[in-house]
C-alpha cells in the first residue's frame, strides 16, 4: 500500500489515535495504582525499561499491525537489528512509553508516541498525554490539532523574549557553556519538565517558545517533530540540519515556534 491521498492519512491518523488512546488508558491505570510499576531492564544508554513500556509495545504492535498489515514498526523497545528490517516505503516510528523515568518516580509528563513514516519522510504524527487526556496530532501538509483545536505556535522572535526549555548536560563543553551561559541568561524564562516529546508539542500550542535537548531518537521526535512543523514551528539538530532517520543514532536537537529564533539560538550554540 502506499499513502497519498489526504482522506488515507486522515483515516489512518484516527486510527492510530485510537490506538495511542488505548495504550495511553493502560499506562494510566498502571500510573494511578498502589502497586505501581516494576523496572525490568536497564538499556545500553543507561534508560530504564518497565514491564509498562513492554506491555504497551505489545498492544501498540498487535493493533497496528491487524490494521496495517503491510506497515513496518520501529520501536524504542526492539534492537537495532530488527528496527533496520522494519523501514520502507510506509513503517510506523514507535515509542510506548515516552518518558519512563517520570513514569516510574510517578511524576504526571509522559506519552505515547507514534508516527507513520514513508521511506525519511513523515507523514503522520500521533502523541497522546494520558494524564491530561490531550490527543495531539499532525498530518503532512494538512495541519496540527490537540483535541480537535488547530494548533499555531506562538511565533516568538527573539530569545530575550521567549520561554525556553533546556536539557543539555550530555553536550561538549563548548556548546554547553553558550546554552548555560550565554542563551539562558538571555531567554526570559528556563524550564524544564523532563519530557521533550510533551516539550514540543507544547512550542506546537504556543506554551513554549523553544526546547534544546542533548540525547534523542527518531521515536523521541518522529510524532511530535512533525506536529510541530504542522503547527507552524521548525527543528533541526545543533547545526541546523535534520538527522537521518534509518541511522538510528541519538542527536540533540533544537525546536522553536519561528524560524527567526530558530536560527538565532543555532547561532548562539554555535559561537
Amino acid at each position: 500500500m502506499t499513502v497519498k491521498s489526504k482522506e488515507e492519512l486522515e483515516e489512518i491518523a484516527f486510527n492510530v489515535s485510537v490506538v495511542a488512546k488505548g495504550a495511553g488508558d493502560l499506562l494510566i491505570r498502571c500510573f494511578n495504582s498502589e502497586g505501581g510499576s516494576d523496572l525490568v531492564a536497564i538499556k545500553d544508554d543507561s534508560s530504564p525499561v518497565s514491564k509498562e513500556d513492554l506491555e504497551s509495545q505489545k498492544f501498540i504492535e498487535e493493533n497496528l499491525k491487524g490494521m496495517f498489515p503491510s506497515f513496518g514498526i520501529v520501536s524504542e523497545e526492539k534492537v537495532k537489528r530488527s528496527n533496520i528490517a522494519e523501514y520502507g516505503s510506509e513503517y510506523f516510528i514507535i515509542d510506548p512509553l515516552d518518558s519512563t523515568k517520570n513514569f516510574l518516580k510517578r511524576i504526571p509528563f509522559f506519552d505515547i508516541s507514534i508516527a507513520l513514516y514513508s521511506f525519511e519522510k513523515p507523514l503522520i504524527g500521533v502523541v497522546y498525554d494520558p494524564v491530561h487526556d490531550k490527543m495531539y496530532s499532525g498530518i503532512s501538509g494538512h495541519g496540527a490539532y490537540c483535541n480537535g483545536r488547530k494548533l499555531k505556535t506562538k511565533g516568538c522572535e527573539s530569545v530575550e523574549k521567549a520561554d525556553v526549555d533546556i536539557n543539555c548536560t550530555k553536550l561538549p563543553e563548548n556548546e554547553f557553556f553558550n546554552i548555560y551561559n550565554i542563551l539562558a541568561r538571555k531567554a526570559r524564562k528556563v524550564r524544564y519538565f523532563g519530557n521533550a516529546v510533551l516539550e514540543i508539542c507544547w512550542i506546537a500550542s504556543g506554551n513554549l517558545d523553544a526546547v534544546i535537548n542533548h540525547y534523542l531518537s527518531i521515536w523521541d521526535i518522529g510524532a511530535c517533530g512533525l506536529i510541530l512543523e504542522e503547527a507552524g514551528g521548525v527543528w533541526s539538530t545543533l547545526d541546523g540540519n535534520k538527522p537521518i532517520v534509518s541511522d538510528m543514532i541519538k542527536f540533540p536537537i533544537v525546536a522553536s515556534g519561528s524560524k527567526n529564533i530558530h536560527k538565532e539560538i543555532i547561532d548562539i550554540i554555535n559561537r
